[in-house]
């Protein structure tokens, strides 16, 4: 595995419809939990831990973004409307291409430097979320009724978990754009 981190300058970790499953991170399965992919998402996780001990960078996006927790010990709420049901609906994919909710960027985050606002419309097409961050995360976004929404590391150049899809609302939106230019850049600078 080492030889491939010597030839990538970042990883992207994508969502993908499914769910992490909680033995990952020393849970029981809830009724809630959907669908889920272990051979996937064991791949994934040994990926994001050996991009993590290159400190490539890495950007994570709705289901990357718990993998990315989950790797640094987090843990996951399995199923947000069993488990927080006083929270807002983050399951509304009819609105992916223009967003579901607003988040609030929290002050003094690698985040708030990248979209340079304190608060944006986010869409939501997911129904696990951060519980409890992992080892050298910090939050830098939450939803209003206080769900986790984005995280970010202190301890790796440059590591960004997200929620939602930036790449579905770039098209839109710039401040969304500037998410993905910013993982771009931090590549090329490891390129170099």
């Amino acid at each position: 595995m080492n030889r491939i981190f010597d030839a990538v300058d970042g990883l992207l970790i994508s969502g993908g419809d499914f769910d992490i499953h909680p033995s990952f991170y020393g849970e029981k399965p809830l009724p809630g939990l959907g669908v889920t992919k272990p051979d996937r998402t064991e791949f994934e996780l040994d990926l994001a831990a050996a991009a993590l001990k290159h400190d490539l960078p890495v950007l994570g996006l709705c289901g990357g973004e718990q993998a990315i927790n989950v790797v640094l010990g987090g843990t996951l709420y399995q199923d947000i409307p069993t488990q927080l049901p006083q929270a807002g609906n983050h399951q509304q994919s009819d609105k992916k291409e223009s967003g579901g909710h607003r988040i609030i960027i929290h002050q003094r985050t690698r985040l708030r430097e990248i979209l340079k606002r304190r608060s944006v419309e986010v869409n939501t097409t997911h129904h696990q979320a951060v519980k409890q961050t992992g080892k050298g995360l910090i939050v830098n976004a939450t939803a209003q009724d206080g769900l986790i929404e984005g995280i970010e590391s202190n301890r790796h150049s440059f590591v960004l978990g997200l929620q939602w899809h930036p790449e579905v609302l770039a098209a839109r939106y710039e401040h969304q754009r500037r998410i993905i230019k910013s993982f771009i850049r931090a590549c090329g600078r490891r390129r170099s």
